[in-house]
């Protein structure tokens, strides 16, 4: 029979690559855990980001008419929101003739009392 004999330097350098193994893939899995957090929120910030550019998307509104009375210096514009969004009236920005309106009074056509949320339709 064949007689075998093990190397002590063959032994060595097997068992130094195994504890070199294991101490990469300990550090690996220690990083994961760390940054599984901040990925964890940087999802739910993108989410969000999502949402509000959905809702913006889903946003419309339509002017249909503009009168201007020179003898008050009054523009009044009629606006009408044909989106599926409630939009707050202070969100509305306007320019007229390159000049940024910051002024305006919000009114319902039909009943004429000021509003501060303007509904779909």
């Amino acid at each position: 029979m064949n007689n075998f004999k093990f190397s002590s330097k063959g032994a060595g350098d097997a068992i130094s690559t195994l504890i070199l193994f294991i101490a990469v893939i300990s550090i690996s899995v220690g990083i994961v855990i760390a940054f599984q957090q901040f990925v964890t929120q940087t999802q739910v910030g993108l989410e969000n980001q999502q949402d509000i550019l959905s809702s913006k998307l889903n946003t419309q509104y339509i002017i249909s008419n503009i009168i201007y009375d020179s003898s008050v210096n009054i523009t009044t514009l009629y606006v009408k929101n044909t989106g599926n969004t409630q939009l707050d009236v202070n969100s509305l920005s306007f320019f007229i003739a390159d000049e940024y309106i910051t002024s305006a009074t919000i009114v319902n056509a039909n009943t004429g009392g000021t509003i501060r949320i303007f509904s779909p339709q």
